[in-house]
């Protein structure tokens, strides 16, 4: 018998801003509410002017049990994405409009 699944939505306050593909991080000075489109940003920056948009947010696992798997799921992503979790890449795709998922358990700390 398989343990019920445990949902933890990630919806809320992500910083945001503009940057290249490669290269650091950019600083994160835009805060947005997700889901919501880059043109709900406060501060405000030229969404349109950009190629990537960079999302970050801080978030705290409850402590899995041993056997237990962990997936990050986006229900939807404009254009591609690349999901990282404390600095490692766990997954990307070039989808639009799709769901994605990825196992992230070897990145939880």
């Amino acid at each position: 018998m398989h343990p019920a699944r445990e949902l933890i939505s990630l919806n809320g306050d992500w910083e945001i801003a503009p940057g290249e593909l490669s290269g650091p991080l950019p600083s994160l000075t835009s805060r947005i509410k997700v889901p919501s489109l880059v043109d709900a940003a406060d501060p405000a920056y030229p969404w349109h002017d950009a190629e990537h948009h960079w999302y970050r947010a801080r978030f705290v696992l409850p402590p899995p049990r041993r056997t237990e798997s962990v997936f990050v799921v986006l229900e939807q992503a404009m254009y591609g994405t690349e999901v990282r979790l404390n600095g490692l890449v766990v997954g990307r795709d070039i989808a639009c409009y799709t769901s994605q998922e990825y196992e992230v358990s070897s990145a939880v700390r």
